[in-house]
Formats: structure tokens, C-alpha cells, sequence
């Protein structure tokens, strides 16, 4: 016991030493060099850059994440705005490459995201999380054609990052971004339920058409893989299933997670129907399910089509444990198929 005791001084000690060597940069400052790979497959350096436009180095906390979802939403949302003033951004985290990607294609970015996953970069700028990591902080390094530090930008507003960043290169307030103006669609039953064709976590791609005339489909949309509200609705569907298939309805979750992420999720919950990725949210914005209109998490609705591609039913409850219980209410009301 006594070594333990020993063992675990040792450790705190040395996280208080790392966080007390922690890199401490100010405008100012020359910006540590950066070479890294870029999620589209580019390498990227400070100097390609040097006598011709500024740089935005835009620290994320990880890929995938919540917060930096809405950080780097927020800086798409201004990023012409930004461009007027010859500046190129990058975003850059300890994430590994593929997860960028995965990450950049779900957002739909328009520009490129930085793996620094042996966290050399991130310790030069002292961009680890608290010093030691492994995530980063969320902050924004402006850095001048010269390599110099211009400004450095260490908010905890996230959505606020692309309107900080303007504010810091232009010298004046930024006006706030127009709100986003998307028409949610309002599906109701005895509407034609919109096409579909997605890959599941059993790698198997899915429509809506290979059931016609065979047997109803639910779609479960959920939050995200990963959270636990999802794991809730989606292991009460599960906890159902035997007495779901003998209404003839094949169960499908549906979220736009990334497909990786999914099958890790529907392997921990041990789930044995399929969950479908839409990363791309065009099918989500074709059944009005991207959260407030606009995603990128869903509403956890669930969709009952029969096998004439008709919508049946859709429930809307909040209760996302109860989503198994009221899917068989919803097959007991409804008889479809003839049961």
C-alpha cells in the first residue's frame, strides 16, 4: 500500500511538472514550425506560407466531439468573410488522420484539418489540454506572413470562434452570422417515405426498396453514436426486438455519425440489427430529423413504413428508453402487414 502511495505522488509530480513546463506563447512570439498531414492528404508548413498570407491555427479538443463541432461549424459559417483578409486556416488536433477526415466530411468543411497525433506541435504551441493532453485546447494562433504571432484567441465560447477571428484580423467588431434560413421538412403519415441508401454497421448497403411488398421497415433515428441517451433508446429497442419481428418489421438505427463510430457503438451495445450512417445528412434533412433543423446530432424519432413505402406512424417522445415499448404500441395499433 505504501509503495502505491509512493507510485501515485510520483505521477501527480510529474503531471505538476509538465503543466508547470507548459509552453507559454504571446503575440509576438516566432510560431513554432509545423509540417503535418493535412485531411486532404496535403502536407502543410508554416513556410509555404511565408510572403504570401497569413495563418489561422485553429486548436480543436478532438475529433468528434460536441464542442468542436460547433467551434469549427463556426468558423465555415465565416470563412469567406476571413478569406477576404489573406488568411488560410487550418485546424489541427492530436486526433488521428482518419478520424479528421471522418470528422471534416461530416461537417462538410471546406478547409483542411491537421493530425498531430505524436503531440509535437501541440506541446510547442502549449496547446495540450492542461498541459499534458492528450486533447487540445480551443485555441485560435494568427499568425502573420512573416511567422509571427499576431493575436491568440483563448475564449470558451465556441460558436464565437469564426467571429473572433474576423475580429482579430479586420481590427473591428464582427456583425453577428445570419441565422441559417433551411426549411425543416414536416413528414406526417400517409406520406411516401423518402428514398434511402446507406451503408450499415454490417457493411451492407440498405434502401428502402429492397423491402417492398416483403415487410415494414422502422428506422430509429438517434442522437449520435456514443451517447447516453442513445445507448438508452437504442438497447430498449433491443430489449424488444423478439417480439418487434414477429410484426414482419425489419429495425434499422440511423444517425450521422460516421460509420466507424457506429459499429464500435452497436458492438458495445451488443445490438443485433444494423445502424446506418448518414454522414452526409441528406437523408436526415429529407425526414426533417437533423436536430433544431440543422444537425448535426438527430432527433430521436422513429419512422414506421410499411412495405408499400408509406409512413404509418411517427413517434416523437422525448422518453428514450421507452422508444422499444411504444414502437410494438405503434405495430399493435397500426396491424400492418396483415398481423
Amino acid at each position: 500500500m505504501k509503495r502505491l502511495l509512493v507510485c501515485l505522488a510520483m505521477a501527480a509530480a510529474a503531471l505538476v511538472c509538465a503543466a508547470e513546463d507548459r509552453v507559454d506563447l504571446k503575440a509576438g512570439d516566432k510560431a513554432p514550425s509545423v509540417k503535418l498531414k493535412a485531411t486532404d492528404d496535403k502536407e502543410y508548413s508554416l513556410e509555404q506560407f511565408a510572403g504570401k498570407s497569413s495563418v489561422a491555427l485553429v486548436w480543436f479538443l478532438r475529433a468528434g466531439s460536441g464542442g468542436s463541432k460547433a467551434q469549427l461549424s463556426g468558423i465555415q459559417a465565416r470563412l469567406d468573410e476571413i478569406s477576404k483578409y489573406n488568411v488560410h486556416v487550418l485546424g489541427i488536433t492530436t486526433s488521428p488522420l482518419k478520424e479528421c477526415q471522418d470528422f471534416a466530411k461530416e461537417l462538410k468543411l471546406t478547409f483542411p484539418l491537421l493530425s498531430d497525433t505524436d503531440q509535437a506541435v501541440a506541446k510547442a504551441y502549449g496547446a495540450l489540454r492542461g498541459g499534458t493532453g492528450p486533447m487540445c485546447e480551443r485555441w485560435v494562433f494568427l499568425i502573420d506572413d512573416q511567422g509571427v504571432i499576431k493575436n491568440i484567441e483563448k475564449g470558451e465560447a465556441v460558436a464565437d470562434k469564426g467571429k473572433l477571428l474576423i475580429e482579430a484580423v479586420s481590427g473591428k467588431p464582427a456583425p453577428d452570422a445570419p441565422a441559417a434560413t433551411t426549411t425543416k421538412v414536416d413528414l406526417k403519415p400517409g406520406d411516401k417515405a423518402p428514398a434511402l441508401k446507406l451503408k450499415g454497421t454490417d457493411d451492407k448497403d440498405y434502401t428502402l426498396d429492397q423491402f417492398a411488398g416483403k415487410s415494414s421497415v422502422a428506422l430509429v433515428w438517434f442522437l449520435r453514436a456514443g451517447s447516453g441517451g442513445s445507448k438508452a433508446q437504442l438497447a430498449g429497442i433491443q430489449a424488444e426486438m423478439d417480439v418487434i419481428r414477429e410484426y414482419n418489421v425489419e429495425v434499422f438505427g440511423i444517425t450521422t455519425s460516421p460509420l466507424k463510430e457506429c459499429q464500435d457503438f452497436a458492438k458495445e451495445l451488443k445490438l443485433t440489427f444494423p445502424l446506418l450512417s448518414d454522414t452526409d445528412q441528406a437523408v436526415a434533412q429529407a425526414y426533417g430529423t437533423l436536430r433544431g433543423g440543422t444537425g448535426p446530432g438527430c432527433e430521436r424519432w422513429v419512422f414506421l413504413i410499411d412495405d408499400k413505402g408509406v409512413i404509418r406512424n411517427i413517434e416523437k417522445s422525448q422518453v428514450a428508453a421507452d422508444k422499444g415499448k411504444l414502437l410494438v404500441q405503434a405495430l399493435e395499433d397500426k396491424r400492418i402487414n396483415g398481423k
